[in-house]
């Protein structure tokens, strides 16, 4: 979990110039054919079926979720980091296990268990906490005392 923080950090950080000079969506499509390309190799290692016996529903299943499911959300991610500072994205990826925790108990069944609403509280508390102005000596910082960086226009 941690390496995978770190690297969800990096990433945000790190692409944010690629996402300034380049579109969103060539930026997303690279990453999409890089990692694509990375696990076609741990399958050709492994020796997994590339291309598995699956029924035509299972590969619209498929389909659905690699398009607007992995291609949409990582686009609408890449996106964002283009339009406002890496670490404000980061904040709001905390809602991710939340709103799938809350479409699994509405649209599945799933109990919500004591635990899971008390973390529900702690995510919602600490997105509140972080997303409230910063005091320095007395008067309210500016966005630049706070490592982020000011919010670019829309087209």
């Amino acid at each position: 979990m941690l390496l995978g923080a770190c690297l969800s950090a990096s990433y945000g950080v790190m692409s944010r110039p690629l996402i300034t000079r380049y579109s969103a969506l060539l930026v997303m499509a690279s990453g999409m054919v890089a990692g694509s390309l990375g696990l076609l190799a741990v399958a050709l290692v492994e020796h997994l079926p590339i291309l598995p016996e699956l029924t035509g529903w299972q590969w619209s299943l498929i389909v659905f979720l690699a398009v607007p499911g992995s291609a949409g959300a990582f686009y609408l991610l890449v996106w964002a980091y283009g339009k406002t500072a890496p670490t404000r994205v980061a904040i709001f990826l905390t809602f991710n296990p939340i709103v799938a925790m809350l479409a699994g108990s509405a649209f599945l069944g799933e109990p919500l268990s004591t635990l899971q609403v008390a973390a529900l509280g702690l995510v919602l508390a600490g997105v509140g906490v972080v997303s409230l102005p910063v005091r320095v000596s007395g008067r309210a910082a500016d966005k630049s005392s706070m490592g982020m960086h000011a919010e670019k226009p829309s087209a």
